[in-house]
Order: structure tokens, then C-alpha cells, then sequence
């Protein structure tokens, strides 16, 4: 299967290849649970992302089409959709696709409080 990898660690969106399998979901994102939720205006495609990554220590986080204010905490992955039969395939975006639409976000921790911090775009 086909995908797109959003690495908030490395500040990476990358093409990936992998069997699909949830064990391979586990090992991307980082996590135990995973959550689908639509693609901003392509209900044939999913962000797959931790379902507990609020509830962890947070590495990072993205948005989609708004770099006005985080939207997922952690890695993400990137699948297309078969609604008919409710099965995740081969997504039709690539890296290149995706990047100008995400806008990476880290947390700087300090004794007076934490904060989010927009990072710069690669295209910047």
C-alpha cells in the first residue's frame, strides 16, 4: 500500500510503502490506537493518527490546510479509502502533494509554561 508519511519528529512528509496492516499504522505513528479521520475535502482519502497522542508526553504536531493553529498530535499517515467495502488503500497523493498543505508545530517546554511554535516551511 501506498501512502504518505508525516514524521513531526524529523519535520518529514515522505512517501512510505507498507502492507497496511494495523502493526504497521503502530509502528509509523508511534502508538497503540489509531484513529481515521477524513481528509479535508477528500472523503476518499483518511489522516490515520494516534488516538491518545494528546494524552503523551507530545513530540510534535501538524495541520492541514490551516497554519493557524495545530489539528493532530503526533506522526500521521496519509491512505486512501475505499468506502464502498470500508477498507484502507493505496492513497492517490504523493509527498510532493502534500507538503505545500502542512505546517508543522512543536512544543517548547520552559519553567514558566509550555508553548506551541509554528515551524517554517521548507519552502520558505
Amino acid at each position: 500500500m501506498k501512502a504518505v508519511f508525516i514524521d513531526v519528529e524529523k519535520g518529514e512528509i515522505r512517501d512510505i510503502e507498507f502492507k497496511g496492516k494495523l502493526e504497521d499504522f503502530y509502528h509509523y505513528i508511534h502508538c497503540d490506537i489509531v484513529d481515521a479521520v477524513p481528509f479535508p475535502d477528500d472523503e476518499n482519502h483518511d489522516v490515520v493518527v494516534d488516538d491518545e497522542g494528546l494524552l503523551k508526553k507530545i513530540v510534535g504536531f501538524f495541520s492541514i490546510d490551516d497554519d493557524s493553529e495545530p489539528q493532530y498530535a503526533g506522526n500521521g499517515i496519509i491512505v486512501g479509502v475505499n468506502n464502498n467495502v470500508g477498507k484502507w488503500i493505496s492513497s492517490k497523493y504523493s509527498a510532493e502533494d502534500i507538503k505545500r498543505r502542512i505546517t508543522f508545530w512543536t512544543v517548547k517546554y520552559t519553567p514558566m509554561g509550555n508553548f506551541l511554535v509554528k515551524q517554517p516551511s521548507n519552502e520558505e
